[in-house]
């Protein structure tokens, strides 16, 4: 998985390329995200990655 201040900076079609996704949508789903996180409470282990890492953790798994 390659850096992902590396990947956010490719344009839309590299990006696209490496995810599948337009970086537009990602943008919206990080949004979700991190709406969905501010209304959980927070209870537990706090998680190694963040929500950007998360997302294209996922991605990239269902792309293989």
């Amino acid at each position: 998985m390659p850096n992902i201040d590396k990947l956010l900076k490719q344009n839309d079609a590299g990006f696209k390329r490496y995810t599948g996704i337009h970086k537009a949508t990602f943008h919206e789903m990080l949004n979700a995200m991190q709406q969905h996180e501010a209304q959980k409470t927070k209870s537990g282990r706090p998680s190694a990655l963040s929500l950007e890492e998360q997302i294209l953790l996922t991605l990239t798994y269902l792309l293989a």
